[in-house]
Order: structure tokens, then sequence, then C-alpha cells
């Protein structure tokens, strides 16, 4: 996993071609006016979910994987908590969903605050909960860019 702010963005260009796009993309001047929706930025290979909403409170909760893309997950506005862990400290309470490329986990993580203007870059190991209310933030723009991961990256 990583954590970063997006002024940042180009110490991570190296990892794929395909995350530099995505990257990119979160770099725009008028992202913060993006309208809700799905963006396309490499045909299926990269693309971005445009979302708002308001924060849970959450006292159990499963975290996600995903096995064929890697989350790239930029806060434009608000702030939440993301509960996190690697994937071999858990055990699997949903088998994987080929077709939704997810499975949901259980088990000890750790709780991280997501504020805007930060990204998180979740890889298949990278269990992950986001949308977990802090507080003081009623309400969440936030876009996830999801990268194909292939025999390249």
């Amino acid at each position: 996993m990583i954590i970063d702010l997006i002024e940042n963005a180009e110490l991570y260009y190296g990892i794929s071609p395909e995350i530099k796009e995505a990257l990119n993309f979160l770099k725009k001047e008028d992202i913060r006016n993006i309208p809700v929706g799905r963006y396309d930025i490499l045909e299926d290979k990269v693309f971005a979910l445009v979302q708002e909403y308001e924060p849970s409170d959450i006292s159990e909760y499963e975290l996600e994987s995903h096995k064929r893309y890697i989350d790239l997950q930029f806060i434009v506005r608000g702030k939440e908590s993301i509960a996190y862990a690697n994937i071999k400290d858990l055990h699997i309470s949903k088998e994987y969903d080929e077709e939704s490329d997810y499975q949901l986990l259980k088990g000890p993580s750790d709780i991280l605050t997501a504020k805007e203007n930060s990204f998180f870059i979740f890889m298949p190991e990278d269990a992950h909960k986001p949308g977990i209310r802090l507080e003081d933030c009623l309400n969440v723009k936030k876009i996830v860019v999801k990268v194909l991961i292939s025999s390249d990256s």
C-alpha cells in the first residue's frame, strides 16, 4: 500500500505506465468539478469512478481485496477513515467473485485517515475498507481509479 499527497504523484510514475496515467488524470486542474460517474482513461485498463457519499458508522466490517485491478483512491473533498490489513493476516469471509473482482475478509486491521488531496494505492495483497465516518465529516467526494494488473506491471 502507498499513501501520499497528489502533489507527490511523480514519485510513483515508475510503478507502471498505467499508474502514471491514473495519477495524471487525478492531477487535472478541473478534477474538483468532475461530475459523479465513470470515466475511461485507457479503455478497460484504467478507468475512474467518481463518487459522492456520506461515510458510514461502522463497528463491525469486512475488508475487500482485488485480484485483477489495483485500487487507487483519491480524496477530492472531505475525509474518511480507511481500514487496512495485509490479506495474509486475515481470513476469507466471502470467496473471490471473479466477475466483480473482489473478495471479503475479516480480521485485525489498522485504521488510517484519508484527507483531501491524499491518495492510496491498494495492491492485491492490501485488504481495505473505505468509507468509515470521521465525526467531523459528513460528505466525501472520492475518485477510485481502477488499474488493470498486467504481466508488465
